[in-house]
């Protein structure tokens, strides 16, 4: 996510927006599309709750995890 956050943010700008919407896009490239995938290509073998409760989770601990990364970051 610093990595994305650092090629985007000379095109974005250095900003709160910019952070939060790389992690909600790291979201949903690694967790909504293996809970899709889990949910859908094994059906009956997890759960609703083992496999969306994570995923939800994670909305919240992404952008966070960007936002850290981003005030990290120097000029």
């Amino acid at each position: 996510m610093a990595w994305l956050y650092a090629a985007i943010r000379d095109r974005f700008g250095s900003r709160f927006t910019t952070a939060a919407a790389v992690g909600l896009a790291v979201w949903f490239l690694s967790s909504m599309y293996a809970a899709v995938y889990l949910h859908a290509g094994l059906p009956g073998i997890f759960p609703h709750d083992i496999v969306w409760v994570p995923v939800a989770w994670q909305l919240l601990e992404y952008p966070l995890a960007a936002l850290a990364a981003a005030a990290t970051y120097g000029d």
